[in-house]
This record gives C-alpha cells, structure tokens and sequence, in this order.
C-alpha cells in the first residue's frame, strides 16, 4: 500500500529527515512567566475610554485657561484604572466610590495636613495605607481600587490648603474628573452587553486551538522528549483551564446582573460546557499520544488534530458571534480511526470530542444553570474581617506596606523636595505580597519608568503649545490604556510619559522636562529598591517557604479526583461532581504552579535538591492527571474488586495527606486494573517527592 502524504510526513519525522528540532523544553518550562507580553489581552476601547477621559479634560482647561482642571483630568484617568471590568452597574459602582471617596481624601487630608503635625500626618497616612490595603480581601476589583486610593492618598499629603473653599473646590474637581469617567464608560459601554461573556467562551475555544496546533507540532518534531510534553502540559493545559473559569464567572456575573434577561446566554453557557467536554478528550488524547509512539497511532492522530484545528476555530468564532455553527462532519472523524485496527485506543477519545462539538453546535435547552448566579460570597466587611487575624496574608501585606509608607512620609514630608512624593508611590506601587513578585515588578517599573519618562521629554521638548501637548497627552494615553494588561512594563513606560507631559502641559519646549524625567527616574530607582529591602525585611513571604503547602493541596486534590474516576466508573457518582473535582484540580494545580515559579525567580542563580523535588512533584501530578484523563474516556474496568481497593487507597492517600503524614499509606497489591496501578504509582512518587521536599526545605 501506498502511504499518504500525512504517513510520509510522520515517517519524515521519526527517521529525522524534517528541519532540525526545536530546542528541548528545560525543567521549568512551561510554569507562569515571570514577565507578561500576551497582545491577546489589548484592549483598544478601554484605551480610547480612558485617553478620552483625561485629554478631554485638558484640552478644556488649556481651551478655558483654567489650569486647576489638571487635578480632574488625573482624577479621570484614575478612575478607568479603577475600572474593574464585567457588567455596567459593578463598574459604575466601583467608579462611582473611587470619586466620592477621592474627593473626600483630597478635601479632608488637605485641611489636616494643613493642621496637624508632621508625625501625626505620618501615622494619618500609614494608616490609610493600611486601610486600603486590607481592600485586597475583596478580589481583584477592591485591590485596584485601593492601589488607586492609596495614590489620592500620597498626592493629597503634599498639597495642604488652610481655607475651607480652596478644600471644598479641590474635592470638587477631583468629584468632576472621576464622573467624567464614569459617563464615560456609561457611554463607551458596548451596546451588547452578552458579547463579553460570549467572548469569554470564545476564548475558551481559540485555547483549545493553541493546544492543539502545539500537539501538532510536537507530533511533527523529532526527538520530543517526556520535558516537551510535560512544557506542553503545563502551559497550555493552564491556559484553557484559566480560560475556561475565566469564562464561567464571567457568563453567571453577566446572567446575575442581567437578571431576567439572562436567558440570551443559554446557547453561551452549553457551548462552555460542551469547551470542558472536549477539553477533556484533548487531555487524555495528549496523554495517548505521550505514552504510545507507535506510527499508526500517531499518524492518525496527526490527521485528527489536523481536521480539529478548523473545527475549533469556527466554533470560537460563532461562540463570539452568537450564531449557529455547521454540523461536526461525525462520519469523517470517526473514520480516522475506524479503519486502523491498531488505533483502539483513540476511538473514546474521538466520540468524546464529537459529542462536545456536537452539544457546542447545536446547543439545547437549559433553565436550571441560572439558578448558580444566586450571590454566595461573603459581604464586604465578612470578607475584610476574616483577614484580621495573625498569620494571614493580607493582614501581613498591610502592615508591611504602611510600615514602608510610614518610613517614605517621615522623609518625604519632613525634607520636601519637588517631586518627592514619587519616591512613595514607587513604593506602594513596587511592593508585594511576596518576595519574588517584588522583584519582577521592580525590574519593570524601574526599566519601563526610565523609558517612558524619556520619551515624555523628548515630547515635551519638541511640542510647540499647551494645546498640542493635550493632544499629546491624548496620543500617549490611548495606547497606554489599551496595553495595560498585555505588560505591565509598557503601561509604566507610557504612564510615566503621560506624567511628564502633563507636568509640563503649561511650560512647552523647556529644557526643565529633561530635569523632571531625570528626577521620575531616580525616585523610581530609590523606591524600587526601597520596595525590595521591605519585602525582605519586614515579614518577608517567601515563596519557597510556601512549596510544601501548595503542592501537598494541589496532590489531595488530584488524589480525590482519581478516586472520584473509579467511583464514576463503578456507577457510584455522577459527571457534575467529577466536573467540580477537576475544576479544583485546576484551581490548585495554577496555584501551585505560580508559587513554583516565584521560588525559581527566588532562586534564579542556584537551582536547589529542593526546587528539583517540586518541579519533580509538579511533573508526576500532571502526568497522572493526564491518565485519569484517559481512564476515564478509554478503560473500561475488568476486575470490579480491584477497582474498589485502589478507589478506597486513593481516599486513604488524600486523607493521610490530609492529616499531615509524611508519606503514602502502601499501594494496593493487586495485579487486576494496570492504568489504576499507574495512576497510583504517579501520584505516590509525587507524595515522595513532597517528603524530600520536606526534608530539604530549611536548605531552599
């Protein structure tokens, strides 16, 4: 018989006859960069909002001469970055509290700076410091809007006033700028208020791509060795597990606030669930095709992934456009593998990809998953207050940062220079929760401030009027906006360069910016360092220190989730409580992984016996998720007997993990049911490595 194209192709690459191999993945690859570029994440509307928002202000103040209007003009760029994103009315109400509260902050703490002492000012800002830092409890959302609020809080510090109106007049813009944004985002909101769930799942597909096209190419690559594989895990198994839960919040936040209208977002959440349905297949099919490196195999699995890819892209681009998606050509894939006798082990997978993209084509009827948008968590105060107690993080983080600010006002307000509250802010901003972070986020502040105030000068310098550096200002903030997410980097190097040109709006063409951008650049160095030697110093949070505790979380939950597999399959649970027990393997796998790569940052020049037991104890966990994943859609169970004893030593394994214990209770010594078996001994070299962990640990 004659091979086709794709078989020559893959004989190509198994007798090495293809373009040289990519390089071989190192140990870590594949855990949470240190360091965020992802152009997936622009977002060219919130750049227009938020450009919008604060040039609209200055072009009116140069356009009125009412130069005060500065002070409104940042009021509104603050307030988009306090935007927290999701549905009209919690994006509203968090704008709509960061410019009462502003104008509060700056009303009230100008008059007392005004009044009181330098010390008792100094312990008036830690403690606000600290008050806003303990925002952090309540999500993603409260912990920008204190970072915003801490800021109003170190720029009102230097600006005492002694008279009541000059107050009640700075409150007053600062309450006008913030509005503006507001009504702006009011205004800029988009007209369909689904497509952003909508968009949410599509994402969830285009992940799913990504992994596929990477499974292609290390199909294609000669040499791929267990490193690849384990790279491709983490990293794109964590992207679409990230994508998919990123999804579904999104999906029952919109449903919650859109209430009766929640219904339009029917076809969106069945299409979420058939994503996790075949996010399922591609799990256990990356596992096959790890394990069996036979041509026939690999050979239709290339021809498989080769039809997915199409498939995948058309069903994330009807999910985004709400509209119906072509019939799944079932006959065709299935004939992949129907006619090779020695691919028995792909057909489960396929029906399993072809019922998903099925349900995701034609998605039914579903009334009862609203119900899942009932408010749950805790009220504000709850949640602040479960904070309050020795030992826990947040509580931990705002005493570090108000001790820190306590330290940058004593110097700062008691020997003002010009411009020295930047030195704070540098700061608060650089400081962490842990030690690694405070690293990576120094570097890029101190890089992209350098930068960024640079070209501000340049600007400056170059500008003829006022009214052209407003428009300046316009040019620099919309793109800066947009990139917010895509880098942390990039966002201060344009920040910083909106900071210069809007220091230097009313004074264009002179030298004087060059000395501005010299002093941003030096106070940004300062603090940044400052940052560091806080975070080491005051109740430093390691994150090596934290290994041991993340990923013993991380392997009981991928015990639980093994165990939950075989009771599945003796008819003994149901498909909605093994969904929740791999979410929480997710949850705790990401969590891990992130802890992991902050104590490879930590230890970026000796790579300890200790971080060589955990990436070991990350490799086995993923490794046995994989098959549970193929156990799940591939065996079927020959000795029910065995099957129970390994379900009952899963479930002793979590709970001896549970209590503390230092290894694993003994395997069972049945030799029925060989992928329990390797399930079982995966996760039991994970739980030795977790011991050697344990033992090495005082030397990370």
């Amino acid at each position: 018989m004659i091979p086709s194209d794709r078989e020559l192709l893959y004989l190509a690459a198994v007798t090495g006859m293809t373009e040289p191999s990519r390089p071989r993945a190192a140990p870590g690859d594949g855990l949470p960069r240190t360091f965020i570029f992802d152009l997936r994440l622009l977002n060219p509307a919130e750049g227009l909002r938020s450009g919008l928002a604060i040039a609209s202000v200055l072009i009116l103040a140069e356009w009125v001469h009412l130069p005060g209007l500065v002070w409104a003009a940042l009021a509104a760029w603050l307030a988009c970055l306090v935007d927290p994103g999701g549905p009209l009315r919690g994006r509203l109400v968090a704008q709509g509290v960061f410019a009462a509260a502003g104008a509060v902050i700056t009303a009230l703490v100008g008059l007392l700076v005004a009044a009181l002492p330098i010390p008792v000012t100094v312990l008036l800002g830690a403690a606000g410091i600290f008050a806003f830092a303990m925002l952090r409890a309540l999500g993603a959302g409260g912990m920008q809007l204190g970072i915003m609020l801490s800021l109003v809080l170190v720029l009102a510090l230097r600006q005492p006033v002694t008279e009541l109106r000059e107050a009640a007049i700075a409150g007053a813009q600062f309450l006008a700028g913030a509005s503006w944004a507001a009504l702006l985002t009011a205004l800029l909101w988009r007209i369909h208020p689904f497509q952003t769930a909508r968009g949410a799942v599509a994402g969830c597909w285009r992940a799913m791509g990504r992994l596929t096209d990477d499974l292609r190419e290390l199909l294609r690559t000669p040499g791929c060795g267990p490193d690849d594989w384990i790279r491709h895990a983490r990293e794109h198994r964590r992207d679409v597990r990230l994508a998919l839960e990123d999804a579904r919040s999104r999906v029952l936040a919109y449903a919650a606030a859109l209430r009766d209208a929640a219904w339009r977002l029917d076809p969106t959440w069945q299409r979420l669930g058939a994503a996790e349905q075949v996010f399922d297949a591609l799990v256990a099919l990356g596992d096959l095709l790890e394990q069996d490196d036979a041509p026939p195999t690999r050979v239709a699995a290339m021809r498989l992934l080769d039809a997915l890819a199409p498939l995948l892209a058309g069903m994330a681009a009807g999910t985004a456009a709400n509209r119906a998606v072509g019939p799944v050509p079932r006959g065709e894939l299935m004939a992949l593998t129907a006619a090779a006798p020695d691919c028995a082990a792909l057909r489960p997978i396929v029906a399993r990809l072809l019922d998903g993209l099925d349900a995701a084509a034609a998605p039914g009827a579903d009334t009862d998953w609203r119900d899942r948008t009932a408010g749950t968590t805790a009220g504000g105060w709850r949640a602040i207050r479960a904070q309050m107690h020795r030992g826990a993080p947040i509580l931990r983080h705002a005493s570090r940062l108000a001790a820190a600010a306590a330290a940058a006002f004593t110097l700062t307000l008691g020997w003002p220079v010009a411009h020295d509250y930047w030195l704070t802010i540098a700061l608060l901003m650089t400081l962490q929760p842990d030690v690694a972070t405070t690293l990576a986020r120094a570097a890029e502040r101190i890089g992209g401030t350098m930068v960024g105030a640079t070209v501000g000068a340049v600007v400056a310098l170059l500008l003829p009027s006022a009214m052209s550096m407003a428009f300046a200002v316009l040019v620099l903030a919309v793109p800066t906006a947009a990139m917010r997410r895509v880098s942390f980097g990039i966002f201060v190097a344009g920040v910083s360069a909106v900071v210069v040109v809007l220091l230097q709006i009313d004074m264009p063409g002179q030298a004087e910016a060059l000395h501005i951008a010299l002093q941003r650049a030096l106070y940004t160095l300062v603090g940044g360092g400052f940052a560091l030697v806080c975070a080491v110093a005051l109740w430093p949070d390691w994150a090596a220190a934290r290994l041991d505790a993340t990923l013993r979380i991380a392997l009981m939950a991928y015990l639980r989730y093994a165990r939950l597999a075989v009771a599945q399959m003796l008819g003994e649970t149901s498909e909605a409580v093994m969904l929740e027990a791999r979410r929480t393997v997710g949850q705790t796998s990401a969590e891990a992984e992130e802890v992991l790569q902050r104590a490879l940052l930590e230890h970026a020049r000796s790579r300890t016996v200790g971080l060589g037991a955990a990436l070991g104890v990350d490799d086995w966990m993923r490794r046995a998720g994989g098959r549970i994943a193929s156990l799940r859609l591939g065996v079927t169970l020959t000795d029910r007997v065995a099957a129970q004893a390994w379900r009952d030593w899963f479930d002793a394994a979590a709970l001896a993990l549970n209590g503390g214990a230092g290894e694993l209770p003994p395997r069972p010594g049945v030799e029925a049911e060989p992928a329990l078996a390797e399930i079982g001994r995966q996760l039991d070299l994970a739980a030795q490595g977790l011991a050697r962990l344990r033992e090495v640990g005082a030397r990370l």
